[in-house]
């Protein structure tokens, strides 16, 4: 699975630097819950990382200002959707193929 950023004009095949440091935090054990993402990620990792990283964690949250959200909220799925490997994975050939070999959707989900 590759992932691609695009920071300051740029297409780039490395996350920036900023993003990593908010990667980390997220991580963390005891994330506060009375605080919104993006002041307790400015206090740890800077203005901009926390930006990024708000941003980056819209794909989990799916609100229009997810840094306003819950700092453990907001962390724990940033830490989710960016994990390496992730913890969703697709079989070749879809669902066609995961029905074919079983014969029946009951042997698959028991």
């Amino acid at each position: 699975m590759r992932f691609r950023f695009w920071h300051r004009g740029r297409l780039r095949a490395a996350p920036p630097a900023g993003f990593l440091r908010v990667l980390r935090i997220s991580r963390r054990k005891g994330v506060p819950t009375d605080q919104s993402f993006r002041v307790w990620a400015s206090t740890l990792v800077g203005d901009d990382a926390a930006g990024m990283g708000a941003s980056a964690s819209g794909v989990g949250v799916f609100h229009p200002d997810p840094g306003s959200l819950s700092a453990a909220f907001v962390a724990e799925r940033l830490a989710r959707v960016y994990s390496v490997p992730p913890p969703a994975s697709y079989r070749k050939g879809s669902w066609g193929a995961m029905f074919e070999k079983s014969g029946s959707t009951r042997e698959v989900w028991a």
